[in-house]
């Protein structure tokens, strides 16, 4: 028996009740790092690296990346790709070897526009990336994909002369806590968050204090 491993995952168990002497293809979207599909081509991926010869009941891992189709790619002429995205490709360049053509890339911009948290689950560059899976109805999870895919998460220090505002939840009983806010014209700038509990009011005056002069509270 030989595989590809791919079919949705939920199907694998009754495709393999009962199958002996066939050759088995299971082919299926990731769901994440569980399950029995994930199982199979973490396996299947352990006996390759180690060259384990495979028995007739062995599944041979295969991985079909999206930049090996040559119609995902378009002309680049007009296309902007964005910081975040450029780094991306450099990243996939140094670590796996992966060099994208200028269509390849104004292709997976465009497409990452539309497939905002699912765009590494469905058009995956490595076996990695396609367990990479994002958390379905998640609260605002489209909003943080395209907060992600625009590069406005990440380090964002105070920018010096520009107030910082601060907007409190007093726990009582438990946690306090206070985000530190800069505004730029329509942007809010989040530049700092502090949380504590079992502490009086002076505490987090004191700390926001602090914070807002450029100093870690204590």
């Amino acid at each position: 028996m030989r595989a590809v491993l791919g079919a949705p995952s939920s199907w694998a168990t009754p495709v393999f009740t009962g199958t002996t002497g066939q050759v088995v293809f299971i082919e299926s979207t990731a769901e994440g790092k569980e399950g029995h599909f994930y199982d199979l081509c973490a396996l299947g991926q352990a006996k390759k690296r180690m060259r384990t010869p495979l028995t007739p009941l062995d599944f041979k891992f295969f991985f079909f990346p999206w930049w090996k189709a040559p119609e995902y790619a378009i002309d680049p002429n007009g296309v902007l790709i964005e910081e975040n995205l450029r780094e991306y490709f450099e990243k996939l360049e140094g670590t796996a070897g992966i060099v994208l053509t200028p269509a390849q890339q104004a292709w997976y911009q465009k497409k990452a526009e539309t497939q905002l948290a699912d765009m590494k689950r469905e058009y995956p560059s490595t076996p990695e990336e396609a367990f990479e899976a994002s958390v379905e109805g998640a609260y605002y999870s489209e909003l943080l994909a395209a907060a992600e895919l625009q590069g406005r998460i990440g380090e964002h220090p105070a920018l010096e002369g520009v107030p910082v505002d601060d907007a409190w939840d007093i726990g009582i009983g438990d946690e306090t806590a206070i985000w530190f806010v800069q505004r730029l014209g329509s942007r809010n700038r989040i530049v700092g968050y502090y949380e504590n509990s079992g502490e009086g009011l002076r505490h987090y005056v004191d700390a926001a204090n602090r914070l807002a002069c450029g100093r870690r509270p204590s």
